[in-house]
Formats: C-alpha cells, sequence, structure tokens
C-alpha cells in the first residue's frame, strides 16, 4: 500500500496525486480551456454537468483525470489483490462519467479482471465504517 495507506502521497507522472485529482486542480485545468474564460463561480458538479450536456473541454478534463487517478491506484490495488473497489464522495453522484475512465485507467494501469468497481451506497458514512471495521478487527 502507498505510505500509511494514504493514497494522496502517490504521483500521477511528477505531479503529486492531488495536483492532478482534486477539485482545485479539476477547476484550475477546465478553466485553463478554450472558451471558459469568463466562467466565474464554477464549482466541480458544474463541469460534471457541463460534460453530460455536451461540453466536449468538460468530458475531456475529467475523462484524463479520471483515467489518470485509475492508472496510478491500479499497481496498488494489483499488490494488494483487491477484488472490489469501493468509490464513494460526491463523485457518486455522476457515476456515469466517473465509472467509465476510472475503470480504463485500472485496466490499462494493469489491474486484471478480478476487480469490482463499485459506487458505494452510503458515501456520506461509508468511509468510517471501513476505518472503525478495520480498528476492531486491528491487533491489540
Amino acid at each position: 500500500m502507498p505510505p500509511d495507506g494514504r493514497v494522496h502521497y502517490l504521483h500521477i507522472g511528477s505531479a503529486a496525486l492531488e495536483d492532478v485529482v482534486s477539485r482545485r486542480a479539476i477547476l484550475a485545468r477546465y478553466l485553463s480551456g478554450p472558451s471558459v474564460a469568463g466562467c466565474v463561480g464554477l464549482d466541480l458538479q458544474d463541469i460534471f454537468d457541463r460534460g453530460r450536456q455536451g461540453d466536449d473541454w468538460a468530458r475531456r478534463v475529467l475523462d484524463e483525470v479520471l483515467h489518470a487517478l485509475g492508472v496510478a491506484l491500479a499497481p496498488w490495488l494489483e499488490r494488494f489483490k483487491a477484488t472490489v473497489v469501493a468509490v464513494g464522495g460526491g463523485m457518486t453522484g455522476s457515476w456515469d462519467l466517473v465509472r467509465p475512465p476510472f475503470c480504463e485507467g485500472l485496466r490499462v494501469g494493469g489491474v486484471s479482471k478480478h476487480l469490482e468497481v463499485l459506487r458505494s451506497a452510503d458515501s456520506e458514512r461509508s468511509s468510517l465504517v471501513g476505518a472503525a471495521s478495520s480498528a476492531g478487527s486491528a491487533p491489540t
């Protein structure tokens, strides 16, 4: 696993993961693109909405970022022999745009076919439940 099991220590190429796959990074990348000058007050959901409505630049940014995330996580998931990855958080509201490039990135990154990618049913509490479960099973 990444140091301390914390994926934000990972890199995508020479860039820190958070400099590529974060709200801040996605907004900056989108706003640097064609025909978006003067867009004030956009948030990440706006970019997902624009991508869904046919904005090619929004789709390209999201596809590239989510693909890169899959590629970055793939070797760690393979080494861990993960069989399931549950994705939670705000992005799950745009699962139709998240899943395809993320899964393709996992494939390109070397994940074998045994990995199932699921959207968390309760992304508000899922990480807390996982942490509590892990803490409860940890040796004392």
